[in-house]
């Protein structure tokens, strides 16, 4: 009993859609339902180096320089969501990156070789399972 090369094709075609369909919906619910809390400081690292720690709660605007005393960029904060503006480099893209204001959440300049991460209250939370859970300390 042979099948033709046709309903082989359809029942693959099925398979890869469904699949990608399951796919789909579990990456929008881990976004919609995300475990990720509020985060409460900015932690700015210049080449691996933390160059300063600031407070969400309160606006800032302050230029970053490099070891040498060059302007890299502008590092803000407005409304509790830290941002880059005026970057040296040619393409811009920590600018693009947008306003953070979760924990984890980060901003990388890559050719400034600076990152900036938000850092907050921990939430106990696995990511993948979204269920609550607790080190415990082996005496």
């Amino acid at each position: 009993m042979k099948q033709s090369n046709k309903t082989v094709i359809r029942n693959d075609i099925i398979v890869i859609v469904t699949a990608l369909v399951i796919a789909l919906v579990f990456f929008v619910f881990s976004l919609i339902f995300s475990p990720k809390a509020d985060g409460e400081t900015a932690v700015i690292s210049l080449e691996g180096e933390i160059i300063g720690e600031y407070s969400l709660s309160e606006d800032i605007s302050l230029p970053i320089y490099d070891k040498s005393g060059e302007f890299l960029l502008t590092f803000n904060v407005k409304d509790g969501k830290a941002y880059v503006t005026d970057s040296v480099c040619n393409d811009h893209s920590c600018e693009r990156m947008g306003p953070i204001s979760r924990s984890g959440e980060s901003i990388i300049c890559l050719v400034s070789r600076l990152t900036v991460t938000i850092e907050g209250k921990s939430q106990d939370i696995d990511a993948v399972a979204h269920i609550s859970w607790e080190v415990k300390k082996r005496k």
